[in-house]
């Protein structure tokens, strides 16, 4: 199972509601829903941990499982959606405004 859950993280999955599908129409639009209430400092730190979600420690029944212990009432029904999620969501975080400038 998925250890300490960052606050931000769990924050960031309130985002995530029943009406979810009026809302948005594309993975790229739901990772954009995800971050909108977060500053970007906060945003931000939020790469390492999904980076370690996405590290291939977890199985597709790990993330599924942790995605349910999450405060959230959209469900995936798969490992992989959640996974497609956070694929979504981290690359999201290296666009602006989340990008570190250089």
């Amino acid at each position: 199972m998925v250890p300490n859950t960052p606050l931000v993280f769990k924050r960031m999955c309130q985002n995530f509601g029943p009406d979810l599908g009026e809302f948005v129409s594309s993975w790229e639009d739901l990772s954009l829903l995800a971050l909108h209430n977060l500053e970007i400092s906060e945003a931000r730190s939020l790469a390492p941990f999904i980076e370690d979600l996405l590290s291939g420690r977890y199985s597709d029944e790990d993330l599924k499982e942790f995605w349910w212990t999450m405060p959230v009432t959209t469900v995936f029904d798969s490992g992989n959606e959640v996974r497609r999620l956070l694929q979504q969501i981290r690359e999201a975080l290296t666009q602006p405004p989340y990008a570190e400038k250089r």
